[in-house]
């Protein structure tokens, strides 16, 4: 396994205007040897995930670690390697913390179509993502259209709707609540980093799991076990992960949107086989959007993850991704 990071020297030019004078992505891949000499299998994590797929994936990605070569790139904002709040800005050779520009979708694209270009490969067989790497993985699509053979794009969305800018605006209140977030230092806004992500495990997860495994005896008044649950989730995120990269990623999520200044529908022109995966309890990114999305793409298909774990499912039922994704790289083109 190769473990290293790429490091952009040179202009790049924002979705926005912004500019970054340089940028890096940390980047993992499985099999280094055969990545001109055969296929390749490309993987872009959820929010809070990192290039460590073998790791957060295992289940649904063990099989396909040692049959093939596989990518998977820290997202840009995130603070597990790749540019962030956190990494050093080269003008003020300070941390950005609250001056880190806004990173689109597209310009997440745009990043890993550089080290793609860096890596001189042509084809990439599979393209799969989830969530926000979904949302990532379908501007890749619309950015370099005759790049993939195959891909697929787990509980992503054209636009990020209106439901989920709330949801994580709501996060963010939570975070600029925390005094400490002003203060810009690697602990800053940590407690009100806590309360967003409880409140981001409501839209995770489902009402149905919450009442099977949260449900306490009736005669309990107080200190239930939904409310220990929340503070474990929170407490948990708190200590792995940074607010100001919460906040980036938030904001790179709620900017999404493959319909912002172009023409017509940006995936007409799409040549890969595309599998769009919803999942039946999704509230956040609600199984509507992929049927949108598989309405627009052509060559594609849809598959529902029927479950009652809500938005997580693909990380959680990861026996049952593995048999999706299997099915997928196996099946002939359209």
């Amino acid at each position: 396994m190769l473990d290293d990071t790429f490091f952009f020297n040179g202009t790049f030019i924002l979705e926005n205007g912004a500019v970054l004078n340089d940028f890096h992505l940390k980047y993992k891949i499985y099999n280094p040897q055969n990545l001109h000499n055969g296929p390749v299998l490309w993987v872009i994590h959820a929010l809070t995930g990192d290039c460590n797929v073998g790791v957060w994936w295992e289940k649904a990605f063990e099989h396909f670690l040692k049959e093939y070569s596989v990518i998977c790139v820290n997202n840009p904002g995130s603070c597990y390697g790749s540019i962030s709040p956190l990494s050093v800005n080269p003008i003020t050779q300070k941390p950005f913390y609250r001056d880190f520009p806004l990173i689109t979708t597209r310009d997440a694209a745009q990043m890993f179509n550089l080290l793609r270009k860096h890596f001189n490969i042509s084809t990439i067989y599979l393209l799969i993502g989830g969530s926000l790497g979904a949302q990532i993985g379908i501007e890749w699509l619309c950015i370099e259209p005759k790049l993939f053979e195959k891909s697929i794009l787990i509980a992503g969305n054209a636009q990020h709707s209106a439901w989920g800018i709330a949801f994580n605006e709501a996060q963010r209140m939570a975070i600029y609540s925390d005094k400490s977030y002003f203060e810009d230092t690697p602990e800053g806004g940590k407690t009100g980093l806590k309360a967003a992500r409880a409140m981001a495990m409501l839209s995770y997860r489902s009402y149905t799991l919450y009442n099977q495994n949260q449900t306490d005896i009736p005669t309990k008044t107080d200190h239930f076990k939904a409310s220990s649950y929340q503070n474990y989730q929170g407490e948990k995120l708190s200590k792995r992960f940074d607010a100001y990269s919460y906040v980036a990623l938030t904001k790179t999520m709620d900017a999404h949107n493959i319909f912002r200044n172009r023409q017509g529908n940006p995936l007409q022109k799409v040549s890969a086989q595309v599998t769009y995966v919803g999942i039946s309890s999704d509230i956040l990114f609600p199984l509507s959007e992929q049927e949108f999305l598989h309405s627009i793409t052509p060559h594609s298909t849809l598959e529902v993850l029927h479950s009652d774990y809500g938005h997580d499912a693909f990380l959680i039922q990861q026996s049952e991704m593995q048999k999706i994704i299997q099915h997928h790289l196996s099946k002939n083109q359209l």
